[in-house]
């Protein structure tokens, strides 16, 4: 049930999400005017999540990571405040589609997650107990809150880290933050992708949005085959013998905020950065070049610690892109002349 306050909590939610992006749009659009909303707002959260943990590891409050966005945001514009601010307000307006696809997204995951808003079974209990236990302390690493005296130092726990630290510099509770956290996955998620799309296609460039929602061929036969809905979900991730083979759709509607999910960020992220960086890297200047390697650098090292798996795709992924581009760049370019004059 969607009330009041369920309406307040979400608008500060979203402020506080436009207002690490905004902060960052202005560089962002300096350097990558192509994929200015879905770079900004993704490194806008990996910014906080590296600030907030260091604070945390630290001891210190990690709120005080809030204050590095607008000071990014001021030397940004420094110099020229109105003329700089005036482009920034064109830019953003000019991607308008981005924000629409977010919100859509986010709308429609939210209200998904407000007809079954349920925190219990499957990876629910577990994933609450982390958040709630970051939210009551945010130190590093966070307490165990099934071991009294633990820590979390042996699990992957920054996915929940970086929700825990957004509801707590947005206000919002744990068990309304829980449900939040699925739509703004899913929103990051689709506006990376329709990133990709805008560098790789001229036409159609929602189509690798499409593959978030995708269901796999066993849901399809299991529909056809008159299952009820919920077996025809279930069975359809447990295909292989021994195995859970959940795809995104499934994960986004059962609402485990865990790892697998959380995840997401910085592994769209990445499928961004290294798209980006195979097409643009031989037209980018040198400070936008040394931009992305920070930022794929810092994506890897937030994968790692939120789903460790993952990084036995995306270290390959990154390692073929530099392969890529170093082969466009020297011998595939001298190769080429050679054939060419051959």
């Amino acid at each position: 049930m969607i009330t009041q306050t369920v309406v307040v909590y979400v608008i500060s939610w979203l402020t506080l999400l436009f207002f690490l992006h905004i902060c960052l749009f202005p560089v962002f659009h300096r350097h990558f005017p192509k994929v200015t909303v879905p770079m900004s707002l993704s490194a806008a959260v990996l910014l906080f999540i590296l600030a907030t943990f260091w604070l945390g590891y630290l001891h210190f409050p990690i709120l005080l990571g809030l204050i590095l966005f607008p000071m990014i945001l001021f030397l940004s514009l420094y110099g020229d405040f109105y003329g700089k601010g005036k482009e920034v307000i064109k830019g953003v307006r000019s991607e308008w589609r981005y924000y629409a696809l977010f919100g859509l997204v986010f709308l429609l995951m939210l209200l998904t997650r407000a007809y079954i808003p349920f925190i219990n079974g499957n990876e629910k209990f577990m994933d609450i107990a982390f958040i709630n236990s970051i939210m009551r302390n945010p130190i590093i690493p966070p307490a165990d809150p099934w071991f009294a005296g633990g820590t979390l130092s042996i699990y992957y726990y920054l996915g929940h880290w970086m929700i825990a630290v957004l509801g707590l510099a947005a206000g919002v509770p744990s068990e309304y933050l829980f449900n939040l956290a699925i739509p703004t996955i899913a929103g990051i998620a689709a506006i990376n992708f329709y990133g990709v799309g805008h560098l790789l296609l001229t036409r159609f460039r929602l189509l690798p949005v499409i593959f978030l929602f995708m269901m796999n061929p066993a849901f399809i036969q299991l529909f056809l085959t008159g299952n009820d809905i919920w077996r025809v979900f279930w069975n359809s991730t447990r295909v292989i013998p021994f195995t859970i083979n959940e795809y995104p759709l499934f994960s986004f509607w059962l609402g485990d905020v865990h790892s697998h999910i959380l995840g997401m960020v910085p592994q769209t992220a990445l499928i961004l950065f290294i798209t980006l960086a195979i097409i643009s890297w031989k037209t980018m200047r040198q400070s936008s070049r040394m931009l992305l390697i920070i930022l794929t650098g810092i994506g890897l090292g937030t994968d790692l610690a939120m789903n460790t798996w993952d990084i036995l795709l995306q270290v390959p992924l990154v390692f073929m892109a530099g392969i890529i581009i170093l082969w466009e760049c020297t011998g595939g370019s001298k190769y080429s002349e050679i054939k060419s004059q051959s």
